[in-house]
């Protein structure tokens, strides 16, 4: 299944079923801080657990957050210098 983001911001890694993932090479420890969160998180879960998908406009709402868009921003620039 292939997710189009924002393609301003190209993502910081792709999980590839069978190959492993692939890291942008501007991939901050910030990034790799915040991948390790999801991961701890996830392992938490119960097999059982039945988790749930955001829908697209719950993502949206997240996105357009002020401090989502604040983020983005320095993170372009970040990537520009």
């Amino acid at each position: 299944m292939l997710v189009e983001v924002n393609s301003a911001i190209p993502p910081n890694y792709i999980f590839v079923a069978g190959k492993g993932v692939y890291e942008h090479s501007l991939t901050t420890n910030a990034h790799r801080a915040q991948l390790r969160c999801y991961y701890d998180v996830l392992a938490r879960q119960k097999s059982v657990e039945k988790l749930v998908t955001l829908s697209s406009f719950e993502v949206a709402e997240l996105l357009n957050w002020d401090s989502e868009k604040y983020r983005q921003s320095m993170l372009l620039k970040s990537r520009s210098c």
